[in-house]
């Protein structure tokens, strides 16, 4: 009955991994497929068999194949089980339940295990990492840290780096009367340091001299804290001098008025919001680019009173603005000049919603689940090949293989364009030789190729909802497909984004899952303008929050450059300054299911 089971586990995996053709192709590094766990499951018996299936719901967990996961870990037989496998398959179990929402049921899971003193350390890792995510996902942000903080000894220093991170983005969003809740109720150094930290750099005052004498009050208390590792250099040179009047350059007429209107509108709704907070928040001179000689506007602007700059949009006025202008005021492009240029200007810092940095962290988030051979997927143009390009600059460094690359152009070509990158072609052209060769009708079952397990697609949601389907059609429905932000339009329609699902993308917690990751302060903005303006709102939403993350970076820039590390929660994401001026967004991961974002 076992066998039987098993049998029908593979029969049901090798639909969802379209094949059951095993090429005995597995790159340096690489690891095994869940399809191959389950074939050396079948051919296996006892503790060695369960191991593989151990192994395969955990690759599938990975590669967020929830339901077939669970599928296998409900059919392990237990009895057979070492003491070590039993406990690998509880935290398996309990990832699932994190995975699909259910904390409570985790951490009943995870109880029983108690003393983790003979444990291997991968799983003593493991047991403290999913504690601290149940924990999280209750809102339990102590509980979340203590564990995480019994973590970092068993991990090497880059591991160690992320964790700390971990511990303060579970902080960030902390309110002061939690944090000051939290405080009352602990009584160890290193947990009250973190929350000591968190009230520093959670203050909403943008004054920088006295961030900085906060900060070093606070290191001279918990000198050897790991939160000191999110401290950046504060003994600057630059003029950290709070902004009293901002000038925001926009098209507010011509072909991007719409698209200037939502960002001046993101950008005056959070202001007004500060300012209910702030009675000395800066003045706000606005100046409409339309038409206009971005030097010479830039000069009124200054002349004006301006002491801060925030724009211009367009990436052609950003370099007009860099290449003609000494920038004698701090500004804040709302573009890039260039993609991956490390030239830093002085008193220019640039910010946008750019593709190809979106296309590099999709690069990381995949490589980081154990994918190795890719497949690309964009447009053609120059638009497409700069962020195909910047997925494989960034997929290469890390060690991945592109296998092939498509640039697709004209809609009704996807099918015959994606049947040749799968090789779906040959296979039908081998069956139809092999027809002829023998004279008779015979059935054959066409193949895609096996030489790669991430695809990465490029394309704008009407491309991607034909595009996605085909990939299910041509066997690879099974295969994660990793995208970009725009691949999604940040309306909810499930009716039109059921034909998204499974992809695996990027996006601001704006539009993902605003309730659970923006702060209290963004959910009133967005509800704001959510009222003010309803139509523009629903046709430019990510707009909307791009100007709210443009003010929130004018009013807190200095605190960037002194906590690098620490971020800025955003609504288009958590907000870095890197060294070359450059605001880099960490996003939210999302797997589209049933037409709607679902957070991962």
């Amino acid at each position: 009955m076992k066998k039987l089971i098993l049998s029908l586990l593979i029969a049901t995996s090798c639909l969802l991994l379209s094949t059951c053709a095993h090429s005995g192709y597995r790159p340096q590094g690489a690891e095994i497929s869940a399809n191959q766990y389950l074939q050396m499951a079948e051919m296996s018996t006892g503790q060695e068999r369960q191991q593989h299936l151990l192994d395969a719901a955990n690759r599938l967990l990975q590669d967020q194949q929830i339901k077939a996961a669970n599928d296998i870990l409900t059919s392990i037989n237990t009895t057979e089980l070492s003491s070590t496998q039993q406990t690998q398959l509880t935290l398996l179990r309990a990832e699932y339940r994190l995975k699909t929402h259910q904390s409570q049921e985790a951490l009943k899971l995870l109880s029983p295990i108690g003393d983790t003193t003979a444990l291997p350390a991968d799983q003593k890792i493991k047991f403290y990492e999913l504690q601290a995510q149940a924990f999280l996902q209750q809102n339990q942000v102590l509980s979340s840290i203590i564990f995480r903080t019994r973590l970092m000894p068993y991990l090497n220093d880059e591991q160690r780096k992320t964790n700390t991170l971990a511990i303060w983005h579970s902080l960030q969003n902390q309110s002061n009367a939690q944090l000051q809740e939290m405080l009352r109720v602990t009584n160890v150094v290193d947990y009250e340091g973190w929350i000591r930290f968190a009230m520093i750099a959670n203050n909403p005052q943008t004054n920088a001299s006295a961030l900085i004498q906060s900060l070093k009050q606070w290191q001279q208390q918990y000198p050897n804290h790991p939160a000191n590792l999110l401290i950046g250099n504060m003994d600057t040179s630059v003029d950290l001098k709070p902004a009293k009047h901002i000038a925001l350059l926009l098209p507010l007429t011509g072909p991007l008025s719409d698209q200037g209107a939502a960002v001046r509108n993101g950008f005056f709704a959070a202001y007004y919001d500060a300012k209910k907070q702030n009675p000395n928040a800066p003045t706000i001179m606005v100046y409409d680019t339309q038409g206009q000689e971005i030097p010479a506007l830039y000069e009124q602007a200054v002349k004006e009173g301006a002491d801060f700059i925030v724009g211009p949009l367009s990436k052609s006025e950003v370099s007009a603005l860099a290449e003609h202008t000494s920038l004698t005021v701090p500004t804040l492009a709302l573009n890039n000049l260039h993609d991956n240029n490390d030239e830093h200007y002085n008193n220019l810092y640039q910010f946008s919603l750019s593709p190809t940095q979106e296309a590099r962290q999709a690069a990381e988030h995949a490589w980081y689940q154990n994918l190795n051979r890719a497949i690309i997927i964009a447009p053609l143009g120059p638009w497409g090949d700069q962020i195909a390009g910047a997925f494989k600059d960034r997929w290469t460094a890390l060690g991945g293989t592109v296998i092939n690359t498509l640039m697709f152009q004209n809609p009704r070509l996807f099918a015959e364009q994606l049947a040749q990158t799968l090789n779906v072609d040959q296979s039908q052209q081998r069956a139809t030789q092999l027809k002829n060769i023998l004279h008779s009708k015979i059935r054959t079952i066409a193949r895609r190729r096996e030489d790669f397990d991430v695809v990465f697609l490029a394309a704008l949601p009407v491309e991607a909802r034909q595009l996605r389907p085909l990939l299910r059609f041509y066997f690879a429905g099974n295969i994660p497909v990793y995208a970009p932000s725009f691949i999604y339009t940040g309306r909810p329609n499930e009716h039109l984004d059921h034909d998204l699902n499974g992809i695996i993308f990027e996006d601001m917690p704006w539009v993902i899952d605003p309730e659970q990751d923006l702060t209290p302060t963004l959910m009133t903005i967005q509800r704001n303008v959510q009222t003010l303006w309803p139509a523009s709102y629903q046709s430019q939403p990510k707009l909307y929050a791009f100007g709210v993350d443009a003010y929130t970076l004018a009013a807190t820039i200095n605190k960037l450059i002194i906590l690098p590390d620490v971020g800025q929660l955003g609504a288009t994401g958590r907000l870095y300054l890197e060294d070359n001026g450059h605001v880099r967004r960490e996003l939210i991961w999302a797997q589209m299911v049933d037409g709607k974002p679902n957070k991962l």
